[in-house]
């Protein structure tokens, strides 16, 4: 299809795809995700843990260090499937608990360990500065409120 349409930067245009301010801010922010996901992996490169099981510290943490899987899954944006294989991983490495209910058996909580806490404690701090150089420092407080609110629409 090489040369048969193109768009104004000469691009070849596939007819029911995306063409020219749509796909610039697709792949934008496709770019940017997948930028800021490899500058954390390689922060997080000597540790025991990947992006996403941090990520679930984390959640865990702000909704304080214990809580049913469920709602954990909902904060982190997973399926509780898909957080359940993280769980299991993270529980491997000493790094979270699960435990059944006492009330009601169906029910799964997660809670952090002592390691999992001294972990955060640890990294917490330049991940969070490197989200804040690689990425928040680019928006003006208007700008990062804007794509909040862009983002919770799509949402």
């Amino acid at each position: 299809m090489s040369g048969e349409r193109t768009d104004e930067k000469g691009h070849d245009v596939l007819p029911d795809g995306l063409r020219g301010s749509e796909r610039d801010t697709w792949r934008g922010f496709l770019r940017v995700a997948r930028l800021m996901d490899d500058r954390l992996s390689a922060l997080l490169a000597d540790e025991p843990v990947s992006t996403g099981e941090f990520g679930v510290l984390i959640g865990l943490a702000e909704l304080g260090d214990t809580v049913r899987m469920t709602e954990l899954a909902g904060h982190v944006l997973m399926s509780p499937s898909h957080l359940s294989h993280r769980a299991a991983r993270l529980e491997g490495k000493g790094l979270l608990r699960r435990s059944k209910s006492g009330q009601d058996g169906r029910e799964t909580y997660a809670e952090l360990t002592a390691e999992g806490r001294a972990m955060l404690d640890r990294l917490l701090p330049a991940y969070a500065e490197r989200i804040r150089a690689d990425f928040l420092r680019h928006l003006t407080a208007a700008e990062r409120r804007q794509l909040t609110g862009w983002m919770q629409r799509i949402d």
